[in-house]
């Protein structure tokens, strides 16, 4: 029979000896054990020992259970160690003081092996899903970062080439070529940036009055390159004079994300329609309505959030990010408070983004009168 190399350590602290010998009888044949009689040496314990689990006495002289928690959870190189308090105490009271402390679990007094075992086993599996779930985060986050310098040279030395009068059509063709591929390839790592950030919560809103207008405006600047390269137009309506409360920089790019998806649908060469109205909502709401003909993606009146990745098919699967802008946008959107839709019916695919407007008609740019 074949064990594991590695097996998961379990920091027990208890005053009482007869408590951590059950403890220890039960789980020492599955995991490594080190158990400890105080509050201040369980402090010494989980930065030497770095255990995956601790359970923990909440009755203990000089320092209680409660405070050592806090004290671990200060500790951001032990941010993914499970906490489980293990006490006499069955009052609600008690249990909610140790969630407040950043417990992750509460076992009572004498406690089930059998509960135990499987508490031990769920929180292990828990903190291993989040140790992958960051392993592949910083790895994203890293392999972003250093995937932008060289693109950027790439780019710069295309757009140098390009100016060369002399170039042949099919140089000119295959410089255009490579620069189109390396701004696709800049975007979707920003983007991928962006979601990780958005994901973990390291972007943080910054919101202010500002006209849904100008919100547009700069999103159509940003994607640009997207509409030129497809030979895409916009036909952009009138828009109302409609403020909302916003993160200015997250907004342009939910808005552009919902462009840049549009015109990766439409055909060469058509035109995207851009509406905006309060349709989806009511009075205090206002909604923008893109809408482009071309690649169908599925059934009609879709909320976005089932398409977290959408694609499509597979064919398509290489035009730029995909259903990573879907994804992005529908994060904003729903961190301001808003809604958004995908509506599909034959040929002809609508995005809809649902806002609340402002409480004042004043964007704060502005000067009034």
């Amino acid at each position: 029979m074949r064990e594991k190399l590695n097996k998961a350590k379990i920091l027990v602290v208890d005053d009482d000896p007869l408590n951590v010998e059950i403890i220890e009888e039960i789980l020492r044949p599955k995991y490594e054990i080190l158990s400890v009689s105080s509050g201040a040496r369980a402090l010494k314990a989980t930065a030497e020992f770095r255990p995956d689990i601790v359970l923990l006495d909440i009755m203990m002289p000089e320092m209680d259970g409660y405070e050592v928690c806090r004290r671990i959870r200060g500790n951001d190189q032990l941010s993914l160690t499970k906490i489980i308090l293990v006490s006499a105490k069955p009052m609600l009271e008690d249990r909610m003081e140790g969630y407040k402390a950043g417990a992750d679990d509460y076992v009572t007094k004498p406690f089930n092996p059998e509960e135990l075992l499987a508490k031990v086993k769920v929180f292990l599996r828990l903190k291993s899903i989040e140790e992958v779930e960051r392993i592949k985060s910083d790895l994203i986050s890293v392999f972003s970062h250093e995937t932008r310098t060289p693109l950027n040279s790439i780019l710069g030395f295309a757009k140098l080439l390009l100016e060369n009068q002399s170039l042949s059509q099919a140089e000119e063709e295959a410089l255009t070529h490579i620069r189109k591929n390396g701004e696709e390839m800049l975007n979707l790592v920003d983007k991928t940036i962006l979601l990780s950030h958005l994901k973990d919560g390291r972007e943080q809103m910054k919101s202010h009055k500002i006209l849904l207008e100008r919100l547009l405006g700069m999103a159509i600047e940003r994607v640009g390159a997207e509409l030129r390269y497809g030979n895409v137009s916009l036909d952009v309506a009138p828009f109302m004079d409609v403020v909302v409360d916003v993160d200015e920089n997250l907004m342009v790019t939910a808005i552009a994300c919902l462009l840049g998806k549009a015109a990766k649908l439409a055909e060469l060469g058509s035109v995207i329609k851009i509406t905006a109205g309060n349709d989806y909502g009511c009075d205090n709401e206002v909604s923008i309505m893109v809408e482009a003909k071309g690649t169908p993606v599925g059934e009609s009146a879709i909320p976005c959030e089932s398409f977290p990745f959408l694609v499509g098919d597979v064919a398509h699967h290489g035009r730029g990010s995909g259903g990573l802008d879907l994804y992005i946008a529908d994060h904003v959107i729903e961190a301001h408070n808003g809604k958004m839709y995908l509506e599909s019916q034959g040929a002809t695919t609508r995005f809809v983004l649902t806002l609340p407007r402002a409480t004042s008609d004043v964007p704060e740019n502005s000067t009034s009168d």
